[in-house]
């Protein structure tokens, strides 16, 4: 007899989605445009000298062509949001980024291992930011810098 045995952070990383999807539902209630990224991949890039602190993420060259087409169109990411869950020692992030002269939201999730996210978190309170790097395979990264790292560490 065998046991089923999950990952449970497939049942996590679900409800993060699942999480992204309502909040933007609730910003295209609200009359915002809407655009959702979910990543194929998703690292924590931390140093122990403080000179780095970064997630990066990697999307699809479709999602990658809408962010970059955003910021080509003169969209400004003014305002963000970090939503953040952490179980089974794993942290969950949806990043909201705003524009709220034009109303458009972009919406990614991510997620990272707990300790890494400590140490993060310090070593970007140090350099007083949190960059995540969104990218498409073989692209440059788009940067979105962060002047509260903290939002990042999961909870306490």
């Amino acid at each position: 007899m065998s046991e089923d045995v999950t990952d449970p952070r497939a049942g996590a990383w679900a409800a993060t989605v699942e999480d992204m999807a309502a909040t933007a539902d609730a910003y295209d209630d609200a009359g915002w445009d809407t655009y959702e990224v979910e990543p194929g991949d998703t690292t924590l890039l931390a140093t122990e000298d403080a000179e780095r602190a970064d997630l990066d993420v990697v999307v699809t060259g479709p999602d990658y062509e809408t962010v970059t087409g955003l910021i080509e169109d003169g969209v400004s990411f003014t305002e963000y949001e970090v939503l953040t869950a952490t179980e089974a020692g794993t942290v969950y992030v949806v990043v909201v980024m705003e524009d709220p002269d034009r109303e458009v939201a972009l919406l990614f999730a991510g997620m990272y291992g707990e300790d890494d996210a400590a140490d993060a978190a310090d070593a970007a309170a140090e350099r007083g930011e949190f960059v995540v790097h969104l990218r498409g395979l073989e692209e440059e990264p788009v940067e979105f810098v962060y002047e509260d790292p903290g939002l990042f560490a999961g909870e306490d």
